[in-house]
């Protein structure tokens, strides 16, 4: 038989390019990446024999030369590997070839195994082929070769089906596309056996394999020799909805931000640049993520998950020493977490809470693992409660009422936020709330708080009370919302709501962030009627900068400040200057934190306006804050003792 040798050719030439792009290519790393170039290079190495062998059966001399046998030999040899092949790189991108044991591959290879052996033994009984002088003759044991390669492609198939929700859209489809382009290709060269289709129709599929999957230009930093946030979420969920069990060790640089004011952008790259490198260097079994400017990944599979924590210990130790950048030394304030999952963390939403949120902690360089993940936890079970209380809107509004010391009377109340949580209790508003500002959901706590606010002012005649305004604290991620305004507007309506009856409280948080942003919302909330406070005043440089750039006409002290009133003069001393400043500039003062009745005897003598604290009044929910407007008067405050 005359064979066309065109598609070949072809094949060898596609098979060619597409290895030189993937040697090119320096973001190719990862195991699956490593199993394709097996698949292109079994491609080509079959392309080449097969054309070789077809170019001496084609026109042969006088006899069939011994080149031609062996290049026979080696199309069949290779041409069944890549049957297995294919199988284990549909098992790659799912990400189940580290789940399946040994037994399930001993299984799998058994039909390769024995058509490669077939192949070797067939110059002692020629069921597959052999040459005589009318040339190439196809045995009944190349049927063998073919159900070899057709039980992987069938294999291939089936996990895929099984697996589809481990593997991206635009992946399945293309996989998909391969097995199909390839049974087709089976199909056409087993009808005509002359055209030599089949592995032209395979390079060119690999080829959109290349493009599609296989090209990770855009989930992969050259830079910084590491994948990027979008990498790190496509594999996490890979991984763990394919049941991996798998290590992440995350590493958070917490003062990066400030260090990027003072040395600016390329050497604070420069820094993230040697930190990765010392990574690499120290381990060669990872994967290296780039989530964001503070946080760097690293992936350790199961092959390696024991060496997790002494990887993470050098991490730990190398952190807390200085980093050299352009003959500055640079000292990392960072948080590591050795996370094993999916024993510690089953999901990838949890994993990015993780990411996006910190915990606590008075060392400058802290490693959190076993026990300590405890911590970690909590804020994933806060974060979760948060999430849920948002959905079913369980968030309640408590109210605490502010004394005015020159009419003895109640002038206002506060709103504060309080969540119950079926799972986890009273959750404290100082633990849920640093949490909700990190994950981006204080601003729907806000709209809801503030909502609740016009609803409780609509449906009780404060002003009978004395009670001219609600006061309803606003956080900065609030302050970045572009349709703020606008959304205090509608809800006011809805309640019939005067702006006046509203004072906002915002903290120095807010003021971190873009003067000219704040300057232009603060402006609009005044226009509409809105009082403004400065809230939890310390004299630090921000809220003194804020004072005077926003003209706050009412301040309110930081809790903290009266802890150690009345046991520290010194402590007592700082709080009364902070207050002799603000009255010399015109300011009205609200001391919040007021507990005892030793600080009422001190504060009495004092000129301040207002104050706000548990001696008066723990937070009440609506109903309960009414009856204590209802029954309040000053002497009980006079006589009571300290509890």
């Amino acid at each position: 038989m005359a064979y066309n040798i065109d598609f070949d050719i072809a094949a060898v030439i596609i098979n060619l390019v597409v290895l030189i792009c993937l040697y090119t290519m320096k973001d190719m790393k990862k195991l699956d990446n490593k199993v394709f170039s097996i698949l292109i290079i079994c491609n080509f190495m079959c392309s080449l024999f097969d054309l070789q062998s077809a170019w001496g059966i084609s026109y042969p001399f006088e006899v069939v030369t011994e080149h031609t046998v062996l290049y026979t030999y080696l199309y069949m040899l290779f041409h069944v590997l890549a049957g297995s092949a294919i199988y284990v790189y549909v098992t790659m991108v799912s990400g189940k070839f580290y789940v399946y044991k040994k037994l399930h591959y001993v299984i799998m290879l058994a039909p390769q195994t024995v058509a490669e052996l077939l192949v070797i033994t067939n110059p002692f009984h020629h069921l597959v082929f052999w040459f005589d002088s009318k040339g190439y003759h196809r045995g009944p044991g190349l049927a063998v070769l073919y159900i070899s390669i057709g039980f992987y492609l069938i294999a291939f198939l089936v996990h895929l089906l099984k697996n589809h929700a481990s593997i991206k859209k635009k992946r399945i489809i293309m996989l998909f596309s391969v097995i199909i382009m390839n049974i087709a290709a089976i199909i056409v060269q087993f009808l005509h056996p002359e055209l030599l289709f089949e592995l032209f129709v395979q390079a060119v599929v690999y080829i959109a394999v290349l493009l599609s999957i296989e090209d990770e230009g855009c989930l992969y930093n050259k830079d910084f020799d590491a994948y990027n946030k979008e990498a790190f979420v496509s594999d996490m969920r890979t991984w763990l909805y394919s049941g991996n069990r798998f290590s992440l060790i995350i590493i958070k640089i917490l003062n990066l931000p400030s260090y990027q004011t003072l040395l600016g952008d390329g050497q604070i790259n420069n820094l993230l640049k040697s930190v990765i490198s010392w990574i690499n260097k120290t381990s060669k079994n990872i994967t290296i993520y780039l989530v964001n400017n503070t946080s760097i990944v690293i992936q350790i599979d199961s092959r390696h998950i024991d060496k997790t924590h002494e990887l993470s210990r050098a991490i730990y130790e190398r952190l807390k020493k200085e980093f050299i950048c352009n003959d500055a030394c640079v000292t990392f304030e960072s948080q590591i977490y050795e996370i094993f999952l999916p024993d510690d963390i089953d999901n990838l939403e949890d994993v990015m809470t993780v990411l996006n949120q910190q915990c606590d902690s008075n060392e400058r360089t802290k490693l959190y693992s076993g026990t300590d993940l405890l911590e970690v936890k909590e804020v994933i079970a806060i974060d979760k409660a948060i999430q849920r209380a948002l959905k079913a809107d369980e968030f309640d509004v408590y109210y605490q009422p502010v004394i005015d010391l020159r009419t003895k009377k109640v002038v206002s109340v506060e709103a504060l936020v309080r969540l119950f949580d079926k799972k986890l209790g009273h959750l404290d508003p100082e633990r849920f709330i640093p949490i909700a500002e990190k994950n981006g959901t204080i601003a729907k706590i806000g709209e809801m708080v503030f909502d609740k606010v016009c609803k409780f002012i609509s449906e009780n005649n404060l002003l009978v009370y004395g009670i001219h305004t609600v006061e309803v604290n606003l956080s900065a991620v609030q302050c970045m919302q572009k349709d703020l305004v606008e959304n205090y507007i509608k809800c006011m309506k809805k309640y019939n709501v005067s702006a006046s009856m509203i004072t906002l409280e915002i903290t120095e948080k807010a003021f971190i962030n873009d003067y000219r942003i704040l300057k232009n919302i603060i402006t609009k909330l005044r226009a509409i009627g809105f009082n403004m406070v400065l809230d939890n005043y310390s004299a630090s440089c921000i809220n003194l900068n804020a004072m005077l750039e926003f003209d706050f006409k009412h301040i309110k002290t930081e809790k903290r400040l009266m802890e150690n009133y009345t046991s520290d003069k010194a402590a007592e001393i700082f709080v009364d200057q902070i207050a002799y400043y603000l009255h010399e500039a015109g300011k009205e003062v609200t001391i919040e934190g007021v507990e005892t009745k030793k600080q009422i005897e001190i504060l009495l003598k004092k000129n301040f306006e207002y104050l706000q604290g548990f001696y008066f009044s723990v937070p009440l929910d609506a109903f309960g804050i009414m009856a204590y407007l209802r029954d309040y008067t000053w002497k009980d405050y006079e006589i009571k003792d300290d509890e």
